[in-house]
């Protein structure tokens, strides 16, 4: 990716590192659209259709991950940091956070978590707390969902102790430099 970087139409600041799938609903909904374009003409996708099943399955890392770590979950509390799908805005639609809740819910964990932009939440799979430290406390573990600014500010010496066991999970190494200072096993993609 450094040789990619360096040619002046990509940049450094390509997103060509490990890292999450993509969420929300327009790039999901144009590959789907690409698909069904190609099928209408009879053209051959080998590319576009392995892109979502590619994504699709990479949507489950963050749970996939947990029941490595913390074999079954049920009992579980898993803390969640940002329910909307990218930071700046307060648009659920497709959230791979609240998927990951349910999916947790659905495996007797019990999901804690903060946005700074959800007031409120009407998903019986999810308890909306009032600040990042408290969707921390008490946790089994804690994945980053999305990468708001204000977590960075967190006292993050101070998250780690009050978590039951110092788990982050953060796929794009939103927070490293913040974590990696503390206690925390601290798993992103393509490390560890």
């Amino acid at each position: 990716s450094s040789g990619l970087k360096s040619d002046a139409r990509v940049g450094p600041r390509a997103y060509l590192s490990a890292g999450g799938a993509f969420a929300g609903g327009t790039l999901a909904r144009d590959v789907v659209s690409l698909m069904q374009i190609g099928r209408e003409k009879g053209v051959r996708l080998d590319l576009i259709p392995a892109v979502k099943r590619s994504n699709d399955w990479h949507r489950g890392w963050a749970l996939r991950r947990l029941v490595e770590r913390l074999g079954d979950l049920h009992g579980r509390r898993i803390g969640l940091l940002g329910l909307t799908y990218k930071a700046g805005t307060n648009t659920l639609r497709r959230s791979a956070a609240l998927e990951l809740a349910h999916s947790l819910a659905g495996l007797g964990a019990s999901v804690q978590a903060f946005d700074p932009a959800v007031r409120s939440l009407e998903e019986a799979a999810v308890q909306l707390t009032s600040a990042p430290l408290a969707a921390a406390e008490g946790s089994d573990a804690l994945v980053v969902c999305s990468e708001w600014p204000e977590f960075r500010q967190l006292d993050w010496r101070r998250a780690i102790a009050a978590m039951r066991r110092p788990l982050v999970l953060d796929a794009n190494r939103f927070l490293e430099n913040e974590i990696m200072p503390t206690q925390a096993e601290y798993l992103s993609v393509g490390r560890t």
